[in-house]
């Protein structure tokens, strides 16, 4: 037996120098007719976040389809004075298959109200064929970067808590009843904590207030939740950020870790757009050690791992928040700071349509210098309104966007879907483009003459309008631009100017020849490839004109 451990059920495992990962032996465990269990028990353990991993290589493995059948790491919580189903259960299956040496990992998190008494670590396994080698099970406490839970601190039980949010400022923002424009005060008692919290329903349009911290030093600072979606902020934070609640009564959302000297919190109610009904019960702050700030400031100084891409499609957000000054813009930026997003492909809102004050592009939703009177959905009306605000505070939500997203050392690649130009009903007059409107025999023709909702990419005036689009987007300081090929094709298909162009190319009528005939597919290609390296040349003119050594970047998704 491995030492301190413990077998229970059948003995279809054995010990042997051929299953070690490291060291002299490891544990092999073989097809079944039973459950089998290898268990190890801990004594009680200190309230905090734990990283229960192994290492496992499988041979062959298969698990049926039985509910018995399986192959776990398994970890049991026992608390003192409580009984079995109190139990904090938390495991990861391991999966069958044929593979060398990976390991796998659970995280444990302790119920910090209560005393752990002690840990059941198991190995445990129902295999219907092949063998399973496992070795290096370890416990160790979790490195707090994401900030899941207080207890992932070195200090996690030791928090300084504000339970009485009546001390928001400004205290004309309070009342004791829901009123217009004002934040409910109500008594609670969520045990440990009691105390006064902050409440607004959906139509409260609760204004923006401020709680003094009078703290000093760095802190991880958690927002316990009833209700909704908070908007929340540092004093010295450019905008602020959404928060909210997934899942049970009351939950300690993780805002950031950050020095709180001179800093105060700043709580907002959405309340543009979809309003959304929130409520603060108190606002815990966690000391952090000299260790974890260290592993902070590394952490984000390190841009190596900043891979992740992520896109903001220009209309969602306006749809749902109507944002109309700089910092709710920033709020889609101030998302990725300090995170390992390195990358922001940023669209305007469809191919010729912009979501700011444009010499080329279309607003969506407007006629003329005002919005249209009838909108398929109330979210639809909001992109228009807020954009008619903004246009009229001097606000463009394209610039602001790529400014924040440079500040926090993002690349940005300003984007066009090729093919929005239209959508069905009942969404066909507000989603639509003058472009489209105004020149139906630019529209894509299929080969029997139906027209499809498309612009043709074989009518120079269509790619020229496009390029344009972009070129005015990436003067507002973009790393490049990039074409979303992902939604909405065919860009060409038989329309008149294609067959001209077939016909000058290859002396006979794309009519008449074959459909699969591989030409039709080299023009459509040529077409194409003609797109992007006017778009490339677009973007060589504007590198020049920034007297930059860098190129301007260029991409595609497809």
């Amino acid at each position: 037996m491995p030492a301190q451990w413990t077998s229970l059920g059948g003995g279809a495992w054995e010990t042997t120098a051929e299953a070690a990962h490291t060291g002299k032996m490891g544990v092999r465990m073989s097809a079944a007719d039973t459950q089998q269990w290898l268990r190890h028990e801990l004594p009680g353990c200190e309230p905090r976040s734990y990283l229960v991993s192994g290492w496992f290589r499988a041979n062959g493995v298969k698990i049926g389809s039985a509910k018995e059948e399986h192959a776990r790491l398994y970890v049991h919580v026992h608390y003192k004075d409580h009984e079995y189903r109190d139990t904090g259960q938390m495991y990861k299956d391991i999966p069958a298959g044929t593979y060398d040496w990976r390991r796998f990992a659970v995280r444990v998190v302790p119920n910090p109200l209560w005393e752990v008494s002690k840990v059941w670590i198991t190995v445990t396994s129902q295999l219907k064929a092949g063998e399973l080698d496992c070795d290096d099970i370890a416990m160790e406490p979790a490195k707090a970067m994401g900030g899941v839970s207080v207890l992932d601190w070195d200090n996690g039980t030791k928090p300084v808590v504000i339970t009485d949010l009546s001390q928001c400022q400004p205290a004309s923002a309070l009342a004791d009843r829901r009123l217009k424009g004002k934040w409910k005060v109500l008594a609670y008692e969520v045990p440990p904590y009691e105390g006064k919290m902050l409440s607004a329903n959906f139509e409260a349009d609760a204004p923006r207030v401020t709680l003094p911290l009078n703290i000093e030093g760095w802190h991880a600072i958690y927002i316990g939740l009833m209700t909704g979606n908070l908007r929340v902020k540092l004093s010295s934070d450019p905008s602020t950020v959404s928060r909210a609640k997934s899942h049970g009564s009351v939950e300690e959302v993780f805002f950031k870790a950050a020095d709180l000297t001179g800093e105060s919190l700043e709580f907002l109610q959405q309340s543009k757009g979809t309003p959304l009904a929130c409520d603060i019960l108190y606002v815990k702050l966690v000391p952090l050690s000299d260790a974890e700030i260290r592993r902070i400031a590394a952490d984000r100084a390190d841009t190596s791992t900043k891979r992740l891409c992520t896109t903001i499609d220009g209309f969602s957000y306006l749809y749902s928040r109507g944002a109309t000054t700089e910092e709710e813009l920033l709020q889609e930026i101030e998302e990725f700071r300090d995170s390992d997003f390195g990358t922001l492909y940023l669209q305007m809102t469809g191919a010729e349509m912009v979501n700011y004050a444009s010499d080329i592009g279309f607003n969506l939703g407007s006629d003329g210098d005002d919005v249209i009177e009838v909108f398929p959905r109330a979210g639809d009306r909001v992109y228009a309104e807020s954009l008619k605000e903004r246009n009229r505070l001097g606000v463009n939500a394209t610039e602001v966007h790529v400014r924040g997203a440079k500040e926090l050392g993002m690349t940005v690649y300003v984007c066009i879907r090729p093919a929005a130009w239209v959508s069905a009903p009942p969404s066909e007059e507000f989603f639509r483009s003058p472009l489209y409107d105004n020149h139906p025999e630019w529209r894509c023709f299929d080969r029997d003459g139906t027209p499809v909702a498309r612009m043709s990419y074989a009518v120079p005036q269509v790619r020229a309008h496009l390029v344009n689009i972009l070129r005015e987007a990436v003067r507002y300081g973009a790393d490049g631009a990039c074409v979303l090929y992902n939604r909405g094709v065919p860009n060409v298909l038989f329309e008149e100017p294609f067959c001209k162009l077939f016909q000058e190319k290859y002396g006979e009528d794309a009519l008449k020849v074959d459909e699969k005939d591989p030409r039709i597919r080299e023009l459509r290609i040529e077409i194409m490839t003609g797109f992007m390296q006017e778009i490339r040349a677009m973007l060589d003119e504007e590198q020049a004109s920034r007297g930059q050594a860098e190129k301007l970047r260029m991409a595609a998704m497809v």
